[in-house]
């Protein structure tokens, strides 16, 4: 087996890249019977610069204390300002054969500096060293690395021309080894660098869509993707909506929509590739446009907005879903790399990497919202506590006593006021916290009790009582067989359904006329229980209507503030989680009625967690 074999054959038994070092110098010491073999190679430190490090080293050079030890590539092609006889090599890409000390110091010693004496001669090179062989390491034009073999044994005329020639005819594969490493290095600080940048993205922005829009950038960018879509599971759990997108135009950003189907439906079934990647869990990749119209889901419904010619645009897609323990939360999507025919293993790897990243990120986020929200909350409610029945107290002494009826007015006008902005902090701020929470952790627990809606109506409208304003009035309604409509629900869940009520009467009491009534009816429906929050307000515009549960959506009630848009978007995540159903039907000028379904199974006993 001559020397190239031999090499080859111990590089394919390395089982690591760190190991794939030692096999080559080691083999080369061998073969070449070098007390010390060396290998360096290029890197670029953090000023740009192009330097030397050592890469692997035979037993005599104790390789923790070489890796220290570096050398500039500086730009001088005849090597007169080399900081050693390595850097020498590298920048004169020349070789260089001594077969003394003294022949070192005298042909060399304008660069020679001993950096490495210490650790591999005792400090004594004078009388430890004889003989030295160095070779630049060269991938066509290009330098990757230096190799170094020291100290010939059993010769004092140093390595031969023989040794010389078998060395060259090694290089290239020893430079392939090398480069290798050059490659890992990059892809290694990509990796580091991911995380880092994806946190960043959570640590700059407060505003949610602000932080989802600076996640899709650092995809795209790290990517290298012409395109990057970020699409998330909406709070029923049956479709996936656009988050935020990159590379494409605006008019795209519109509401996009995949259905989720149950996971037992066949692929020809799902409507779409990112609807298909949501139910089974999986990531999909394509390189062509035919291989992506031969899958079964494929739609082309997201074509008419990224791609006018997608035959001709389009090149290569990738798409990972966004998992949190088994539950899907989003899908992530790449398209066209850029510079590329197609996305490698390696940037397929990356991307489950930065889909794990930014299930994190979206986690972390959501506490901390949540976080502040809850205390922002307390603060708020804490001190206005008191405060309506303070109010009450007030109307009753301001009745008592005799005042100039524009006085009267003026202060009723004040108390109207106040009972106005109370009743929106108090309802608001309930909205502010269940908002920021996840539907998807809305999970049942083990506190669950049987409710009566009857008595939980009730109380909303006792809640209301104090606060009502104008002369409006909450009538109830109650069909003879309401007493019996019981639901069994966690705690945690009727915080949440006192929400939804609270948003839909506030809402209606809102936008009702002076002494106008807002008609609250719980009646059966089939075999479910029916509530109906009706009032005799100015109504919901057609255009309107279709869009008042979108997160943000608001139109001014007259006298009102603007609202903030999360109430109904709240109270849709807040029934949909619990699987009720809410209709809307208004007309301008006559009123709007509001209908929740709330389904009635057969009860179990609270205490029966047997689960049979």
């Amino acid at each position: 087996m001559d020397a190239g074999e031999r090499l080859l054959a111990a590089i394919s038994a390395a089982r690591s890249f760190d190991q794939l070092g030692s096999v080559v110098v080691e083999t080369c010491a061998h073969q070449f019977e070098a007390e010390v073999c060396t290998i360096w190679r290029v890197y670029v430190d953090d000023k740009g610069a192009p330097m030397l490090r050592l890469l692997a080293a035979s037993a005599k050079a104790p390789q923790t204390l070489a890796q220290e030890v570096t050398y500039a590539i500086r730009d001088d092609p005849n090597g007169l300002n080399a900081e050693g006889v390595t850097a020498y090599v590298a920048q004169t890409k020349r070789e260089v054969h001594v077969s003394s000390f003294e022949q070192l110091k005298v042909e060399y010693g304008f660069c020679w500096k001993g950096q490495m004496d210490k650790s591999q001669w005792a400090g004594q090179p004078e009388r430890y060293f004889h003989s030295l062989s160095a070779f630049p390491l060269m991938l066509g034009d290009k330098l990757v690395g230096v190799l170094k073999l020291e100290n010939k044994a059993n010769s004092s005329e140093g390595f031969s021309s023989g040794d010389k020639a078998a060395v060259r005819a090694l290089a290239q594969n020893i430079s392939l080894a090398v480069h290798a490493f050059g490659l890992l290095e990059k892809h290694e600080e990509r990796l580091i660098q991911v995380p880092a940048t994806l946190v960043a993205a959570l640590l700059r922005p407060f505003d949610p869509r602000q932080q989802v829009s600076e996640i899709v950038k650092t995809v795209a960018n790290t990517l290298h993707a012409e395109i990057c879509s970020l699409w998330l599971v909406d709070p029923s759990g049956r479709n996936l909506r656009l988050a935020d997108g990159f590379g494409f135009s605006t008019a795209a950003r519109a509401e996009q929509v995949y259905s989720v189907p149950d996971p037992g439906v066949p692929d020809r079934d799902i409507k779409g590739i990112t609807a298909w990647v949501a139910v089974r869990k999986k990531p999909f990749w394509a390189n062509s446009w035919e291989e992506l119209k031969a899958h079964p889901s494929w739609q082309g419904q997201w074509d008419q907005y990224i791609w006018h010619n997608r035959n001709a645009a389009f090149r290569c897609l990738y798409a990972v879903p966004l998992l949190r323990q088994e539950l899907v939360i989003g899908v992530l999507k790449v398209e066209n790399r850029i510079g590329a025919a197609f996305f490698t293993e390696s940037d397929r790897a990356l991307c489950g990497i930065m889909a794990s990243l930014i299930v994190l990120v979206l986690d972390l986020g959501q506490q901390l919202r949540t976080s502040l929200l809850s205390d922002l909350v307390h603060l708020i409610r804490s001190p206005i506590g008191q405060v309506p029945m303070n109010l009450s107290a007030l109307e009753r002494e301001i009745k008592a006593v005799s005042l100039p009826a524009k006085s009267v007015e003026r202060i009723e006008s004040a108390i109207t006021f106040i009972k106005r902005s109370l009743l929106a902090v108090n309802v608001t701020s309930q909205t502010l916290v269940a908002f920021a929470q996840k539907p998807t952790d809305w999970v049942p627990r083990h506190d669950v009790q049987r409710l009566s809606l009857v008595m939980l109506v009730r109380e909303r409208l006792k809640e209301f009582g104090p606060l009502l304003y104008t002369g409006i009035r909450l009538v109830p309604h109650f069909s003879p067989e309401a007493d019996s409509f019981i639901i069994s629900i966690d705690i945690t869940a009727q915080t949440r359904v006192r929400i939804a009520i609270d948003n839909i009467i506030h809402n209606a009491i809102k936008y009702s006329k002076p002494n106008g009534i807002v008609d609250v009816t719980l009646e059966r429906g089939n075999s479910a229980a029916l509530l109906i929050i009706q009032d005799a307000g100015r109504g919901i515009a057609d255009e309107d209507l279709p869009r008042i549960f979108e997160p943000g959506f608001s139109r001014r009630a007259p006298g009102h503030p603007q609202g903030t848009g999360m109430g109904l978007t709240t109270v849709k995540q807040i029934l949909d989680g619990l699987g009720w159903l809410i209709q809307v039907s208004s007309k301008s000028a006559i009123g709007t009625t509001f209908t929740i379904t709330i389904p009635l199974g057969e009860d179990r006993d609270v205490d029966d967690n047997s689960g049979c």
